[in-house]
């Protein structure tokens, strides 16, 4: 069947599975990253924080 001879209502459910089908593929892949992402920037913190008392202990005691 062409696109032409599909009735609009057919076009719009194809167009709304498309839209599905890339958002689980965007979750599926920030899914994927986020636990990395986090991990990092717990470690830049920790550090940070860790360089930012020893720097108040060195400066105040």
């Amino acid at each position: 069947m062409s696109s032409e001879q599909r009735t609009f209502g057919r076009r719009v459910l194809d167009a709304i599975e498309r839209v599905h089908q890339r958002y689980n593929r965007a979750a599926g892949t920030v899914g994927a990253y986020t636990p990395r992402v986090v991990k990092a920037a717990e470690a830049i913190l920790a550090v940070a924080l860790f360089a930012m008392t020893a720097y108040w202990f060195v400066l105040y005691l």
